[in-house]
């Protein structure tokens, strides 16, 4: 609605719909993870990549720099005549219909 509303004065409104990213949060949080030892915090996130990877069709985990470009690409003026859309980064998670991508 208000892609529609405030087109006329040339804004574009867009959403962002993240996937399961790997970030600290799953960790509790950045200040959980922060007074975590730092190999901890390590071990952790690599086991949360390995899971996270398993749940999508791209068998890869998303990091923060996939939602970052994607908002890159909606503030840029590449993305000029994009208005009302909802951007959904997942790896695919969506559309899959699965929660396992394990090979067999």
């Amino acid at each position: 609605m208000a892609a529609i509303q405030l087109g006329v004065h040339k804004i574009r409104v867009n959403s962002i719909s993240p996937g399961a990213i790997a970030t600290p949060i799953f960790l509790g949080g950045s200040d959980v993870a922060d007074r975590m030892d730092a190999a901890k915090v390590e071990v952790k996130m690599s086991k949360l990549t390995a899971n996270l990877a398993k749940a999508t069709p791209l068998r890869a985990a998303g990091e923060p720099r996939d939602i970052a470009y994607g908002a890159l690409y909606l503030a840029s003026d590449d993305a000029r005549f994009v208005t009302g859309h909802d951007l959904v980064i997942d790896g695919g998670m969506t559309a899959g219909g699965r929660t396992n991508y394990e090979d067999p």
